[in-house]
């Protein structure tokens, strides 16, 4: 099989003679053209036109099982991606006084979940504050781990908050120790497996 080779674009198409002004097809091209054909042919693309992936080994980033440079599993893997969005419900477990969901958003990829948004959340009193959010696609949470992540408070210096997994509850749950009692806006990430 003849190897695959960018087109000589060095060449001219045409060469024309100076004497007679006469013009022919430049070898070089003819040459080039008839790769192609042999590689399509071997390829599997001779009698319909249609090239069989896994035939194309000899052309640059086409082994067998490659697609666009990714073996079939990372392929299967990216055919998984699903995007959304979601706006969580809230449940107030710990010392608030309020919470107002927005909408947030989220990729899955297989069988696990990144989510990002926003919350406001007003605590009752100083200390321990515990906000529930539901998640955008359902989970089985065996434990705290299995989901995590973390919050900040942008208009209170210091103020972050962990999120990690109710397990009783399926859904994650935000935590942080409260010094501001004030309704503040809190922006948030976390990974959980889908379980």
């Amino acid at each position: 099989m003849a190897e695959f080779q960018p087109p000589p674009t060095w060449a001219d198409v045409i060469l024309v003679d100076e004497t007679t002004k006469s013009s022919k097809f430049n070898p070089v091209w003819l040459k080039w053209l008839l790769d192609i054909v042999e590689v399509l042919n071997s390829s599997g693309a001779g009698g319909g036109g249609a090239v069989a992936h896994n035939s194309t080994s000899g052309l640059q980033g086409g082994t067998t099982n490659e697609f666009y440079h990714m073996t079939a599993a990372e392929d299967t893997l990216l055919s998984q991606v699903v995007t959304g969005t979601w706006t969580p419900t809230l449940t107030n477990v710990t010392n608030l006084t309020g919470s107002t969901a927005y909408q947030g958003q989220y990729v899955r990829i297989g069988s696990k979940v990144i989510a990002s948004g926003k919350v406001d959340a007003d605590p009752t009193a100083a200390g321990q504050v515990q906000l529930g959010i539901s998640l955008p696609v359902a989970s089985n949470l065996g434990a705290a781990e299995d989901c995590s992540g973390t919050a900040v408070c942008l208009t209170v210096a210091g103020d972050s908050a962990a999120i990690l997994g109710d397990a009783a509850n399926n859904r994650a749950q935000m935590e942080w120790i409260a010094v501001d009692l004030t309704n503040q806006p809190r922006y948030f990430v976390f990974l959980y497996d889908i379980i």
